[in-house]
């Protein structure tokens, strides 16, 4: 039988960069902690033009190896300046974690009907993770 240890740490992922979206919390914190176990560097991403790369990046002071760089997943012009940022920096992405997503709660501030607001969320939701696959496999 296989132990649960065992499970943590089989993976040798040193030099491998990974992308994660909407990392700085939650399941994104957490794949961004077992990836930085695994040995590979993490690029995180926080809200553009909302959240600062600065003040995201000090959750990690107890981590090496994770950098942010802003995003905004409504914004086709951002999803490729975060690509081509990273890359510039880093060389490659080796993996892509598709984390970030607007719940109903918070599309609430940026539409005052439903309708509007289901829209917001379609359009980050998929239309955004999509187009973040579409730059990822360029």
């Amino acid at each position: 039988m296989t132990k649960s240890t065992d499970l943590l740490a089989p993976y040798d992922l040193s030099g491998k960069i990974a992308l994660i979206t909407g990392g700085t919390s939650g399941i994104g914190r957490a794949c961004v902690e077992r990836l930085i176990a695994y040995g590979a560097k993490v690029v995180v991403t926080c809200l553009e033009n909302v959240e600062d790369p600065d003040v995201e990046i000090k959750k990690f002071s107890n981590l090496r190896g994770v950098t942010v760089k802003p995003l905004d997943l409504f914004d086709k012009k951002s999803i490729n300046r975060c690509f081509k940022a990273i890359i510039a920096e880093k060389g490659r992405i080796d993996f892509l974690i598709n984390n970030a997503a607007l719940g109903s709660g918070t599309v609430k501030g940026k539409a005052s009907n439903e309708e509007m607001q289901d829209s917001i969320m379609l359009k980050v939701n998929a239309d955004g993770k999509l187009k973040m696959c579409n730059q990822f496999l360029k």
